[in-house]
C-alpha cells in the first residue's frame, strides 16, 4: 500500500500471484508471499519466484514480506532465501537492528510461533528503524512488520516511474479480502 500522495512517484513494475514488485521513488519495494511447510512443491515455487524476483531487482530494492520460513533454521528453503539474499547483497533489518528481533508470527490455538516474516534491504544506510508491531486490533496470526526508509523524491524519480515499463495498469489489479473482520475496529486502532 502506497500513499495517495507518492501515487505519482509509484510504478508497479511486475506482479504475479505470489509476489509484487514497485517503485517509489528511487526504491523498490518487493513484497512476497511464499509458501508454508507441506504445500506441494514447495522447494519449486521459492526457486521459481525467487528467480522471477531477480528479473526485477534494480538499485536499493527492499525486499521482503511473509517467507514463511525461519531463516534461521537450516533447511533446504531458508538455505535457497539466504544465498538469494548474499547473491543480491541484501541485508536482514532485524539484523541492522538486533533489538527489535520479535517473534512475527503467533498462534494462539496452537500456541506456536515463529519468525517467518523478514524485510531484507540492499542499502542499509537508507533504513531509519525496523520492528514488528504488535496492534491491540490485529485480525491476523502474524505481526506485521515495519520498516522506516529513506525514500528520495524528485520530479525525475516521478518521471522515471512513468517511464518504467509497467507490467500491469494499477486498474487491472483485483484487490483480494482475505478476512471477513470488523474493518472499522481495525482502522481504528
Amino acid at each position: 500500500m502506497v500513499k495517495s500522495k507518492l501515487r505519482d512517484c509509484t510504478c508497479i513494475v511486475s506482479r504475479d500471484e505470489r509476489y509484487v514488485a514497485v517503485i517509489v521513488g528511487d526504491l523498490l519495494f518487493i513484497n512476497v508471499y511464499l509458501p508454508c511447510a507441506g504445500t506441494v512443491n514447495r522447494l519449486l515455487i521459492y526457486e521459481n519466484v525467487l528467480q522471477n524476483i531477480q528479473h526485477c531487482i534494480e538499485n536499493n530494492p527492499v525486499f521482503g514480506g511473509n517467507l514463511n520460513v525461519d531463516l534461521n533454521e537450516c533447511c533446504l528453503v531458508s538455505k535457497i532465501v539466504n544465498e538469494f539474499a548474499e547473491d543480491n547483497d541484501l541485508i536482514r533489518c532485524d539484523k541492522l537492528f538486533p533489538g527489535a528481533y520479535v517473534t512475527s508470527y503467533y498462534n494462539e490455538s496452537l500456541t506456536c510461533h515463529s519468525n517467518i516474516d523478514f524485510i531484507l534491504t540492499s542499502k542499509a544506510d537508507s533504513v531509519n528503524c525496523y520492528y514488528v508491531l504488535d496492534p491491540f486490533a490485529n485480525f491476523s496470526d502474524h505481526h506485521p512488520v515495519f520498516v522506516n526508509c529513506v525514500c528520495h523524491i524528485s520530479q525525475l524519480s516521478c518521471d522515471d516511474a512513468h517511464n518504467v515499463s509497467c507490467a500491469a495498469d494499477v486498474s487491472e489489479i483485483s484487490y483480494l479480502r482475505w478476512d471477513h473482520a470488523d474493518l472499522d475496529s481495525y482502522r481504528e486502532a
